[in-house]
């Protein structure tokens, strides 16, 4: 920010990428399995490992 106010491309572009995250609530391409779904049991009190992808 020369300016102290307006941003240079890039950190337009990470302006605009953190809004759209907040808006669209896309953090980083996070997909799980089908197998976590709704209605899906737990049992309650034992350690439970969430297996994923997501962009880095």
């Amino acid at each position: 920010m020369p300016d102290a106010l307006h941003p240079n491309p890039e950190g337009a572009k990470l302006i605009a990428q953190r809004v759209y995250s907040a808006i669209t609530g896309d953090f980083g391409g996070l997909s799980v399995p089908r197998i976590y779904s709704d209605n899906m049991v737990i049992q309650r009190d034992k350690p439970f490992v969430i297996k994923g992808l997501a962009n880095t």
